[in-house]
């Protein structure tokens, strides 16, 4: 069997960098209050989990809202369909929250890249 050499290593075995040259490196500024912004981002992530999970579990309700005999326990059903609904609307403020918070990041990296580049 033939032993299997790295490619990246030579024969004393150090490793072997391999550079690709650049012509231009852009350096934006960014203000400490669009790092806090970009900071806050994890805020929408928490509302994406949220409306993942509410909508989710109201698929699960209305499925089981469909499949059972409800002839027997119209309260039950009414709880469940309550329930449904509500994280129906979880699931929709939780997903417009995120949205919203989404774009704003989206606006400030425009706002970034916006910037005149002076060159030196």
């Amino acid at each position: 069997m033939a032993s299997r050499r790295n490619p990246n290593r030579n024969a004393t075995g150090s490793t072997t960098v391999l550079r690709h040259t650049v012509n231009e490196i852009y350096i934006y500024e960014v203000k400490e209050s669009e790092l806090d912004k970009f900071d806050g981002n994890r805020e929408s992530d928490l509302f994406l989990e949220i409306a993942i999970g509410c909508g989710s579990a109201s698929v699960s309700l209305f499925s089981s809202i469909l499949s059972l005999d409800h002839s027997d326990s119209q309260m039950a059903f009414t709880i469940l369909l309550i329930i449904a609904i509500i994280t129906v609307i979880c699931a929709l403020i939780t997903g417009l929250l995120w949205y919203r918070k989404r774009s704003e990041i989206k606006d400030i990296v425009a706002e970034i890249k916006n910037r005149p580049i002076q060159k030196k």
